[in-house]
């Protein structure tokens, strides 16, 4: 009974100990807890999604277009779906090709921030890269279109509204008065 308590101790303070002195291992692929990696990736499968739907949109497009009559408003109708689709398909290829680069980009950036913070026992991923990330994102993202942003004078000014409409005889009710012409 007490040889049996003294290996139940010997177990419980082994284990305990590594626990304690466990040691602290490098990550192999950081990016993986990058925000930013994560989003950058999210981002590129989204129109790696959308350029395969266009391509695979285009050839229906153009048999569509072959079947139509010809000198018909289907015809205008098909060429015009057919090169939005087209446009589509072209964006598309480039933002996928652009969000792959920066994932690869990013990929090699943070596991060197990491290496840099694993070195140096700080906290990574910053988080404060993370909401300079987000708050570039939203203003790249952001309308352009200065109407849209700015709200219009009327919508601001109570002066500025449009008076009620008048009565069609004049302010007093008489008829206006006759021009010289």
């Amino acid at each position: 009974m007490n040889r049996s308590y003294s290996i139940l101790h010997f177990i419980v303070g082994l284990m305990l100990s590594c626990m304690i002195l466990g040691c602290k291992k490098e990550d192999p692929t950081p990016e993986n807890l990058d925000p930013i990696f994560k989003d950058l990736s999210a981002r590129h499968s989204a129109y790696t999604k959308n350029l395969e739907e266009s391509k695979a949109k285009i050839p229906t497009l153009e048999e569509s277009l072959r079947k139509a009559e010809a000198r018909t408003i289907e015809v205008k109708n098909f060429q015009k779906e057919l090169a939005k689709e087209k446009l589509k398909l072209m964006n598309a290829d480039q933002l996928s090709r652009y969000y792959r680069i920066r994932a690869e980009r990013r990929r090699l950036v943070a596991r060197l921030a990491y290496k840099k913070a694993f070195a140096a026992d700080k906290p990574w991923p910053d988080p404060q890269e993370f909401l300079d990330y987000q708050t570039n994102l939203r203003l790249q993202e952001s309308n352009r279109n200065w109407a849209t942003r700015v709200p219009k004078l009327a919508d601001r000014q109570p002066g500025s509204q449009p008076a009620a409409a008048k009565p069609a005889g004049g302010e007093h009710g008489a008829a206006p008065a006759p021009s010289g012409h």
